[in-house]
């Protein structure tokens, strides 16, 4: 069964990061986690300024001052029945959040995207993207996380793990498989193969497709027989991200599970995708 020993969620006081740190609160509350909030405020710009030289257009004390209250305030009602670690650090935001990460270990990272308004569907935020890129733990994210509800348990009982059959493929099902068991949840894999359209408006052979479905299933047998899983399947052609997401309203999933490449945390292709497009939160393993 899977352990959340410690939680990791970068805030920085928007609707968003509230949110991601509500899907925090409910994760901790179930697994008994330690929740690590993390604030890391930009460093002041130095101004130039006539006979006087260099001058600060803010007081650095009294800015981090405010900002150290801010964090000690933020959902201090919803957190005060969990063990809770409320850390501010100064620097390039990205960066010192994978460098936290490392030193800290965390089980789980949980943040917002920050895609805004009518770009959210077609954008990561910057930040949201280089934690992804550049981190080797797991990362709770999605574009909808600003909208969940205080205080309220996290209910899962459908995890949803896209595979691409490559060898990270079941370390991302074992993960998932875990997950599933801690919430007593069903299990269900989606795989898109090649798109059945090419070049020019032409089309596979509707054989070649289902030759090529069949072949992802036997995979997939052969995926679950050695991770020990016996989950639903969902396959079919088309662009990854579409079938994914339709997977996940067909199937009525609470969370997606994805992976990223081993060693170097990097997203594979298609993962940005994927993330941008489901109806429900991403884990990327």
């Amino acid at each position: 069964m899977l352990t959340l020993n410690k939680i990791l969620v970068p805030v920085d006081f928007s609707p968003g990061s509230e949110g991601a740190a509500r899907h925090a609160v409910a994760l901790a509350r179930h697994f008994h986690s330690q929740v690590v909030l993390l604030h890391v405020q930009k460093p002041l710009t130095p101004v130039m300024g006539g006979i006087e030289g260099i001058y600060w257009a803010a007081d650095p004390y009294d800015l981090s001052q405010r900002e150290q209250e801010e964090l000690d305030s933020f959902l201090r009602a919803e957190l005060q029945d969990l063990c809770v670690r409320r850390v501010l650090l100064e620097g390039d935001p990205a960066r010192r959040i994978v460098e936290f990460a490392r030193e800290e270990k965390p089980d789980l990272i949980v943040l917002a995207t920050h895609g805004y308004g009518i770009f959210r569907r077609f954008i990561l935020g910057s930040v949201t993207a280089k934690i992804l890129h550049d981190t080797e733990f797991p990362v709770w994210t999605g574009v909808h996380l600003e909208n969940a509800p205080a205080v309220e348990p996290l209910h899962i009982r459908l995890v949803l793990c896209a595979v691409d059959l490559s060898p990270h493929s079941r370390q991302t099902l074992c993960w998932a498989a875990r997950l599933a068991s801690g919430f007593q949840a069903r299990l269900g894999i989606v795989h898109a193969t090649a798109p059945l359209e090419v070049s020019g408006g032409r089309y596979y052979s509707p054989d070649w497709r289902d030759l090529m479905i069949h072949i992802a299933n036997d995979e997939i047998k052969k995926l679950q027989k050695e991770s020990g899983t016996q989950a639903e399947v969902y396959v079919t052609d088309g662009a990854a991200a579409k079938v994914v997401a339709r997977a996940v309203d067909d199937l009525s999933a609470d969370v997606l599970v994805i992976g990223r490449s081993p060693g170097d945390g990097r997203l594979r292709t298609n993962a940005y995708a994927i993330i941008r497009e489901s109806p429900c939160p991403v884990i990327s393993i």
